[in-house]
């Protein structure tokens, strides 16, 4: 078990759950039905990429592992709140341009890497208990709509914690 230096251990969280939310994001990604909110989610990381403060510009301290779509990802598990479902009707999604393979292939990529990271999963498995759903009995197919809603909550945030200026 690794301790800090502050004293706390680094939470683990078991590899079933971790299988399943890199199985959930695959299929997340892999969805046609997708493809807009993933579009979405590949300009909101490359917008926050730019910024040095951010973990997914990668020049944060010991967490350069986490550049671009991996800490995306990490940011997204992370900081999820189930919020109550929303309606929106007559809203659709477009797509500008469709995702390419060596898209979905580079996020499929980074959401495995960040299916492994144990501190985002433990924030994300909070996240989920908000709902009451036990991480240890969750499958795949209940975790992609939470999933999707905290891909659509990075993006929605995008701009959070962009300003140089804190005042």
């Amino acid at each position: 078990m690794y301790t800090s230096i502050l004293n706390h251990e680094k939470p683990t969280v078991e590899r079933q759950f971790k299988e399943s939310v890199g199985s959930a994001l695959v299929r997340v990604i892999s969805s046609e039905e997708n493809s807009p909110l993933m579009e979405e989610f590949q300009l909101a990381h490359q917008h926050r990429s730019r910024f040095p403060w951010l973990l997914e510009s990668g020049k944060l301290p010991g967490e350069a592992k986490k550049a671009g779509a991996v800490g995306a990802f990490c940011e997204a598990l992370a900081s999820y709140v189930p919020m109550p479902q929303r309606r929106e009707e007559g809203v659709t999604r477009s797509l500008r341009q469709p995702l390419l393979a060596e898209t979905k292939e580079e996020l499929t990529k980074a959401a495995a890497v960040a299916a492994e990271d144990d501190v985002s999963l433990w924030r994300f498995i909070n996240g989920i208990a908000r709902v009451s759903l036990d991480h240890k009995d969750a499958d795949v197919d209940q975790l992609v709509p939470h999933i999707q809603a905290a891909l659509a909550q990075y993006c929605e945030f995008r701009t959070s914690g962009t300003s140089p200026d804190p005042w």
